[in-house]
């Protein structure tokens, strides 16, 4: 689906798609719908330079919405592990 045809279905999704986490508070952060929880999810990736600072931040500053937890993991665990000898070289050998 097209970026405009998206975010022309609501206009918090085209907050989210211009990046209205980066200029939020955790206070400000919602918990209520799915945009709400990528939003959260991408709050805490930008705020943390490691996959073990950002689980910090994640328990301390988002509480256990395990919602948030899993988006945010897969989101930084593509980041911060693509580059692992684990993805590159799989375990079943020929």
């Amino acid at each position: 689906m097209e970026q405009r045809a998206l975010a022309a279905q609501s206009p918090n999704t085209g907050a989210v798609m211009r990046g209205s986490w980066r200029r939020k508070s955790r206070n400000q952060l919602g918990r209520s719908d799915w945009l709400d929880v990528v939003e959260a999810a991408l709050w805490c990736f930008w705020h943390s330079d490691t996959l073990r600072d950002g689980e910090a931040l994640l328990g301390v500053l988002l509480g256990a919405d395990i919602r948030i937890c899993i988006v945010y993991g897969m989101l930084a665990g593509a980041f911060y592990l693509a580059d692992q000898d684990e993805l590159h070289n799989p375990l079943v050998t020929n």
